[in-house]
């Protein structure tokens, strides 16, 4: 990718990726020809212990205008020196809150049915829950073989209630500016998948290259349209399909001829348009005569 983009002639590149592409060996890559990155962080793994260590660290969080709280921290110095920015965002603290206290009541209950079973079916059922992907994680073992939950390992989860962690090697770039462009990788992303699933940009039928290219250039207008509408009125397209689906027209013919009539335009819906800065559709849509009806 990096390679692609050199005959772009783009001058600097500031990279932003999420963890999974995160190693040393891309990071060196990302920052070739002097040029930079913005990469996820995985808070509980790192064996070289930055990450680990960055989220250690004491320090102020800053409320940010996009309502998360960040702040920074420098490991390290000279040649090994890395910039973290930690992320909290008060909104996921008290789901991830829930979350736990959910699995832990479920590895309580567990626990309780485990200390009633006897010979095989007890070793067959402590195996399970010790290495079970979810509940496994708050499970310990003595050296007894018997398993309770991990106290310890329950407090340092809280501590990273509602965070995430983020590197860059732009030591020029506000803390801010640094959390807006990961969390715009967010948005893109998910403007790919409404490519997918919700313009349904494939499967394509053409085979004609013009074709095909007028099909790709209907569906990003199609999705800037839904941007622009999800901008201006600070909801999401669902949100905005299931409100206005519910504007219907009705035909009403008789022997006089056809009338074409729209359902009583609510309030939320007057909101949408007003919004938009688009005319709400007339009462009466249409009004046809029948030949030969009336005079």
């Amino acid at each position: 990718m990096k390679r692609d983009l050199n005959g772009w002639k783009l001058g600097r590149v500031v990279t932003v990726m999420d963890a999974g592409f995160n190693s040393a060996g891309n990071r060196r890559v990302l920052q070739g020809a002097a040029d930079g990155y913005i990469i996820g962080e995985k808070m509980r793994l790192g064996p070289d212990g930055e990450p680990a260590e960055a989220t250690q660290r004491a320090g102020t969080y800053k409320k940010l205008a996009c309502g998360l709280e960040a702040k920074e921290v420098i490991v390290r110095e000279g040649a090994t020196r890395r910039r973290f920015s930690v992320v909290r965002n008060p909104d996921e603290v008290e789901r991830d809150q829930e979350k736990r206290a959910d699995i832990i009541s479920e590895a309580t209950r567990r626990l309780v049915e485990l200390s009633q079973l006897k010979g095989e079916p007890h070793t067959k059922a402590t195996c399970a829950l010790r290495s079970h992907p979810v509940f496994g994680r708050y499970i310990k073992q003595s050296k007894t073989d018997t398993l309770s939950l991990d106290r310890s390992k329950i407090k340092s989860d809280a501590r990273l209630d509602g965070k995430y962690l983020v590197s860059t090697s732009e030591d020029s770039l506000p803390v801010e500016d640094v959390v807006l462009a990961y969390k715009n990788l967010w948005r893109i992303e998910r403007l790919n998948r409404d490519l997918k699933h919700l313009v349904d940009i494939r499967p394509v039928y053409h085979r004609l290259e013009d074709r095909i290219r007028s099909h790709v250039l209907l569906c990003w207008l199609s999705l800037l349209l839904i941007r622009v509408a999800e901008n201006e009125t600070d909801q999401t397209w669902r949100q905005l399909s299931s409100t206005l689906s519910r504007l219907k027209a009705g035909i009403h013919r008789t022997q006089s001829g056809e009338v074409w009539q729209s359902t009583p335009v609510t309030d939320e819906q007057k909101g949408i348009f007003s919004a938009l800065q688009v005319e709400p559709p007339p009462r009466y849509l249409s009004v046809a005569v029948a030949e030969g009806a009336g005079a």
